[in-house]
């Protein structure tokens, strides 16, 4: 007695998923770990800008943006320099962003990110 073609297809649905779930999982996990960094990005450049404007118009410049970024979500992870020349004040800073996230994290280094801002000294 001949099979009829349902029959020989059944289960086919089951392991074509089995096969494309792990590559659209670490597809999704990879868009994630994108978004992470990018929002780690522009807070960075917003928390730079917050330090260069708080050591333009402060006494002491290197004391007012390292309290800003202390009191940042970076805390004291990111390594920033002030600088002032010709009347302005230049905030760059260093932050060693983990990619810790699952499976993604195995595979990809820690990213470092930048960010710069200057402002004309007030005080």
């Amino acid at each position: 007695m001949a099979k009829s073609q349902a029959e020989s297809h059944r289960g086919q649905a089951a392991v074509e998923l089995a096969l494309v779930m792990p590559i659209v999982v670490v597809f999704m996990l990879m868009i994630l770990q994108v978004g992470l960094v990018v929002r780690e990005q522009i807070a960075l450049i917003h928390a730079c800008g917050a330090a260069a404007r708080a050591a333009s118009i402060s006494d002491s410049p290197t004391y007012a943006a390292s309290s800003i970024f202390s009191a940042s979500s970076f805390g004291d992870e990111a390594d920033i320099a002030v600088t002032t020349n010709d009347g302005m004040v230049t905030v760059d800073v260093v932050f060693n962003h983990p990619t810790d996230l699952a499976i993604i994290g195995l595979f990809l280094p820690d990213i470092t990110l930048r960010a710069s801002a200057t402002y004309q000294l007030q005080g």
